[in-house]
């Protein structure tokens, strides 16, 4: 029997995953996909919003430069992570837009250290326009449990 096997009632509804940046090009994160791979095999809706590869495909090539594995650090730094979400505030809202559309979903996100801030903000972003919506979330950064209370 699987952790996410499907019974009746549900003990959870579907949900929607948001691939959230920065993840580098070069190594796509696979885990998300897998996650919701597994939910779909028993029974489950899970789509993903890859909210990284949209804001990716339309930044300049000096943006990019946000991705690279180096430099992923860019989005943990006030005054950047500021220009970032401005400069991505279209991509973002289109992206929460969908996932609320997906009315009796939960929303899941993955929490890397680089993608803390940008977490948070897409976060509070969620709660503001459906403040009851239940937001799953996990990943490496919770494996510290300071980090888990801030979720």
């Amino acid at each position: 029997m699987g952790f996410f096997r499907k019974a009746r009632p549900r003990p959870f509804r579907d949900i929607v995953f948001i691939a959230c940046p920065p993840s580098t090009m070069t190594i796509p994160p696979v885990g998300v996909g897998s996650i919701a791979e597994h939910l779909r095999q028993v029974g489950y809706e899970a789509p993903i919003i890859d909210l990284n590869i949209r804001m990716y495909n339309e930044a300049t090539e000096l943006e990019r430069e946000a991705w690279n594995l180096d430099r992923k650090n860019l989005w943990l730094q006030e005054n950047t992570l500021a220009r970032l979400l401005k400069r991505f505030d279209r991509q973002i809202e289109e992206a929460i837009d969908e996932a609320l559309e997906h009315e009796r979903y939960v929303i899941g996100l993955t929490v890397m250290h680089s993608r803390e801030e940008f977490t948070t903000t897409l976060i509070n972003r969620i709660k503001e326009r459906d403040p009851g919506r239940l937001i799953f979330v996990g990943g490496p950064s919770l494996a510290q449990e300071k980090m888990r209370r801030s979720y």
